[in-house]
């Protein structure tokens, strides 16, 4: 049973605004949690209550980059289920096809427009 709860992998603050406004004018029954790093996002994944529907990753963070965090999310048993679209500046075929090997859902570029990112989110919530 889905809880409607979205995980932000996500090392800029600023992001992670912009991605929980348009997730809100989405829909209130969404829940976005918002993560600085790979690390506070398995603290978060560890001590959650249910899991999130969705885990959206940046690629390009320091300590733990996105790809080593994928992989991680990937190998853990309770996790490797959960859908994890790339969310990233990136635009490199090269990152795409890496992350696509490494089990991502979906790879795409940031975009900065509000009305559009809300338009490829809507699409992406309803997979």
């Amino acid at each position: 049973m889905k809880n409607n709860t979205i995980l932000l992998i996500d090392d800029d603050i600023d992001d992670h605004f912009i991605f929980s406004e348009v997730i809100t004018e989405i829909s209130s029954h969404f829940i976005c949690i918002c993560s600085k790093s790979c690390a506070e996002a398995f603290n978060y994944l560890e001590t959650a209550v249910s899991l999130p529907d969705f885990i959206f990753l940046d690629l390009n963070m320091p300590a733990t980059n996105g790809l080593d965090c994928l992989l991680q999310l990937k190998k853990h048993p309770s996790l490797k289920k959960i859908p994890v679209i790339i969310y990233t500046t990136s635009d490199n075929p090269v990152d795409e096809r890496a992350c696509r090997d490494a089990g991502a859902t979906l790879f795409f570029t940031k975009i900065a427009d509000f009305d559009q990112l809300k338009i490829r989110l809507e699409r992406i919530l309803k997979i």
